[in-house]
């Protein structure tokens, strides 16, 4: 098993070192700008200009660049905001269930979905589908993971089990975890198809909280005890079922690659919420950079930039910009 490992390490070195060599935490400029001073679960448009990000009293889209007021185009307590690849629509959760509007045009929501037990829906690449999970009644009729298309209304079951669905870079292939089979702790991931092709069974990796990169080649990912707890953040193949994880960091939460591929970001959690920090470090393994506190840090989609929200006294939007 030590031999495989380590062979799998030599490997990922090769991939990656020619193309990049990681800056160390003395070379790097991180700028932190606040957004907005309140706000939650921002997410990028696709140009990297724009975020969208819930508030107080509903859903709202503002500058990346700077603190400046906030455009509302939802009121109402509102879950998962997510801008489409395209950057046409935004689709969020409330009451009545998953729904998208336009990001530019002012208009009435569209229901995609009426089931207000949506969670972490996901743009297909072509922004034609929404993937989800629900979060009650796993392994029964109406549980599992899904997709909708957004102009039709169609759904399709994918899985009566499985949580953190993904698209795979065809726009037809859906990756889920389900934690079901406990092989090296990890759980399992599968992949599914919008063609009803079947359910493939795939490495026994994968967690709660995980991450492809760019190259849709390696995957992140924080695999948790029985207490919930993150037992840390690892990397592997999820398309080679022989080849040991390789850990990163010993505890973090929600990894996340760049648009490069060159870093990836995570936070760890503290019970004293000033405590909690972001981090970055090359999947490679290595330094562990300190970004500053916060926490759901996500890349943007076309510069190292990162988006995160502050819990606390100085909560808030910021967005920290990543350079050598």
């Amino acid at each position: 098993m030590q031999k495989r490992f380590s062979l799998f390490l030599v490997v990922l070195l090769i991939v990656f070192q020619p193309v990049y060599t990681p800056a160390i935490a003395s070379d790097l400029k991180i700028e932190i700008i606040q957004i907005k001073d309140s706000g939650s679960s921002p997410f990028w448009s696709p140009n990297g200009k724009e975020i969208v990000y819930i508030d107080k009293d509903g859903l709202y889209t503002v500058s990346a660049y700077a603190h400046n007021k906030g455009r509302k185009i939802v009121s109402g307590p509102v879950r998962f905001p997510r801008w489409s690849p395209d950057g046409k629509y935004i689709a969020y959760v409330d009451r009545d269930g998953l729904k998208i509007i336009s990001s530019y045009v002012s208009g009435q929501s569209k229901l995609t979905y009426p089931d207000n037990k949506v969670q972490m829906p996901v743009w297909s690449p072509d922004s034609k589908w929404i993937t989800f999970y629900l979060s009650d009644l796993q392994g029964e009729e109406g549980s599992g993971v899904f997709a909708v298309n957004i102009d039709t209304l169609q759904s399709k079951q994918l899985s009566y089990t499985g949580i953190n669905p993904g698209w795979g870079s065809d726009g037809k292939s859906v990756f889920y975890f389900t934690d079901n089979d406990k092989s090296q702790g990890f759980g399992q991931l599968f992949l599914a198809n919008l063609d009803n092709i079947g359910v493939r069974k795939l490495a026994p990796i994968g967690a709660v909280c995980m991450n492809f990169n760019p190259q849709g080649s390696l995957l992140a990912f924080a695999p948790k005890r029985e207490d919930g707890t993150s037992l840390g953040i690892y990397l592997a193949s999820p398309f080679k079922k022989d080849d040991e994880p390789i850990k990163l960091s010993d505890d973090g939460y929600f990894p996340s690659f760049s648009f490069d591929g060159n870093w990836m970001s995570f936070f760890k959690y503290d019970s004293q919420i000033k405590d909690t920090k972001i981090y970055i470090t090359p999947p490679t393994g290595g330094e562990l950079i300190e970004i500053g506190n916060g926490i759901y840090p996500r890349w943007s989609p076309n510069k190292n930039e990162l988006v995160y929200e502050m819990l606390g006294v100085k909560g808030g939007i910021y967005v920290a910009k990543i350079s050598d």
